[in-house]
């Protein structure tokens, strides 16, 4: 399959601003993502979607392609679906058959993790992979007999580090979760999502930096 990476990397971060640009292990957020693209030995080509030229002028200068995103689908509350959209049909031309977005926000997340996510897309033969790690247990709860509650130990959770969907699936409306979903699986330590400058002093501890 001819899979296109896609970084989305928008400037406008309201609680931890400049975020994209953020350092953990020696690298900005941004340059982890792109990283992880190119080293998986995946991706026909990787982009870095934004409106930041600081973010995108970084992005060229470590082996992306830059894509200036339009003002329509730069504001915080745009689906990135709809990014991802956008950006196949672009690059209609190119007949990728797959698009992974790889969120910043996840630097702990691996090379190999894209390239076992594309594999399970490929071998499934499914519309879309998310990356999911296990629910922490006080909260992973079902209704048992009579309203009991239960934990479930099975119950799992997005991570926000993987996005896979075919173009395929993308062409006939589908998103993420609406057509065969596949979950590939990441241990709770390598999930962090980085949002607050909490997370990412957290990402920063991990990382050994």
């Amino acid at each position: 399959m001819k899979w296109l990476g896609l970084i989305p990397a928008r400037a406008g971060s309201r609680r931890l601003p400049k975020k994209n640009m953020a350092m953990v292990g020696g690298l900005p957020l941004v340059g982890h993502a792109i990283e992880h693209s190119i080293k998986s030995g995946v991706m026909a080509d990787t982009f870095v979607s934004s409106d930041d030229p600081e973010v995108l002028r970084f992005a060229v200068e470590n082996g992306a392609m830059a894509l200036v995103r339009p003002d329509h689908l730069s504001g915080p509350e745009v689906p990135m679906i709809d990014v991802v959209r956008y950006m196949a049909l672009v690059y209609a031309d190119q007949a990728y058959d797959a698009v992974m977005l790889l969120q910043p926000t996840s630097p702990l997340r691996t090379a190999k993790d894209v390239e076992a996510a594309a594999s399970m897309l490929e071998a499934t033969g499914a519309d879309s992979v998310i990356s999911v790690c296990r629910a922490p247990g006080e909260y992973a709860l079902k209704f048992g007999h009579a309203g009991r509650l239960r934990i479930d130990s099975s119950i799992v959770v997005p991570n926000g580090a993987i996005y896979a969907i075919s173009t395929d699936a993308l062409a006939r409306g589908e998103d993420w979760y609406t057509g065969i979903c596949y979950g590939y699986e990441m241990p709770r330590e390598r999930s962090i999502d980085i949002d607050t400058i909490v997370e990412l002093e957290q990402a920063r501890a991990q990382h050994g930096v």
